[in-house]
């Protein structure tokens, strides 16, 4: 045989879901490799069977997972593969919305290695473009032995933002090396996403932090929930089944920060309202007031809304539960975002 001259290796997008039951597959092999610690960037997995919880669910404003499977073959002097390696790989991030923090962590498991391949080894280490640092550690080159998990973290830092939020992805750059081969082979993930990191006073007292801004996120409405306003609820429970938009799979909302935009839509929605009459002695929060839904504090808002009759305390606790909602999700003024009522 010809010697092993050159490493080809790429990267294979696949679903996520299936990378997460091949890995289930293969930990019901292997369900461990040993009591190894690890301390922070590349190494063997002590828990093959734990799948990152962000690899399990749908993508939110603060967590992303990517999948598939880094190849690799190794060619002789004519060009022929004299060796092939596969890793199933998953990789993502848990994001804070009150910090500028985070780690971003990935998953692998040898699926595949054949011929020069199964001599080789291959480490991992995370890459960051746009305003943030990532850590440093030593990536150990581990075995390409069928059957084997590894897995790594790296904590990641955004540049401080001021009036202008800071951009920046994270990938995953896996690195493949064989015997009798000069140098090693290269492949990088995708972008687990767009990370922005903000310190907006628009969406309320809350410290600066990061999102996936390319998430629509889901306000879910619990009029049971404190402060209680099941009257608010139902009220837009009775808008969104009227045809309203806002509903998942239909048309979303789009956040309005612009006061006297909002002040304007409340106007157009409100001007012939008519409250109910209260019997003398009632307080304040307990008259009746205009509810309109969608928001006045959206673009949809305004003489289109639907109004409803919603004693005061009941309409203000329900605004201030979207208000959570918008800094919870740092929902900035033309982000979309859609609602359910669940209580």
């Amino acid at each position: 045989m010809d010697q092993a001259t050159t490493v080809c290796v790429g990267f294979r997008k696949d679903d996520t879901a299936a990378v997460v039951r091949r890995f289930r597959e293969a930990a019901a092999i292997r369900p461990s490799n040993g009591p190894v610690v690890l301390a922070s960037s590349w190494g063997p997995d002590p828990t093959p069977g734990d799948i990152p919880a962000e690899c399990q669910t749908e993508a939110t404003r603060v967590t992303m997972c990517g999948a598939g499977t880094v190849w690799g073959n190794i060619l002789d002097t004519n060009g022929r593969i004299v060796g092939r390696a596969d890793v199933d790989v998953l990789f993502g991030a848990a994001l804070s919305n009150k910090s500028l923090n985070w780690r971003v962590k990935a998953k692998a498991v040898v699926s595949n290695a054949t011929g020069v391949a199964a001599l080789g080894t291959i480490s991992a280490a995370a890459r960051c473009s746009g305003g943030c640092s990532v850590s440093a550690g030593a990536a150990t080159p581990l075995p390409l032995r069928v059957g084997d998990f590894m897995h790594g973290f790296w904590d990641v830092s955004s540049t401080k933002p001021g009036t202008t939020p800071i951009v920046s992805t994270q990938s995953v750059l896996f690195t493949f090396a064989a015997p009798t081969v000069a140098g090693v082979g290269q492949a990088q993930t995708p972008a687990i996403g767009t990370v922005r990191c903000d310190n907006s006073a628009t969406i309320g007292s809350i410290s600066a932090g990061c999102v996936y801004p390319a998430v629509n996120p889901v306000f879910l409405l619990n009029g049971a929930a404190a402060p209680a306003s099941p009257l608010h609820a139902a009220f837009v429970k009775s808008a969104l089944a009227a045809g309203k938009p806002g509903s998942p799979g239909g048309v979303p909302l789009t956040r309005l920060y612009d006061p006297a935009k909002a002040a304007a839509n409340r106007n157009a929605a409100c001007k012939n309202f008519v409250a109910n009459p209260s019997p003398p002695g009632t307080p304040a929060d307990l008259k009746d007031s205009c509810d309109e839904f969608p928001f006045a504090k959206t673009f949809e808002g305004g003489a289109n809304s639907a109004v409803g009759h919603v004693p005061l305390r009941d309409n203000t606790n329900g605004g201030n539960k979207y208000a959570a909602f918008i800094a919870e999700n740092r929902l900035l003024e033309g982000e979309k975002f859609f609602i359910v009522v669940v209580g």
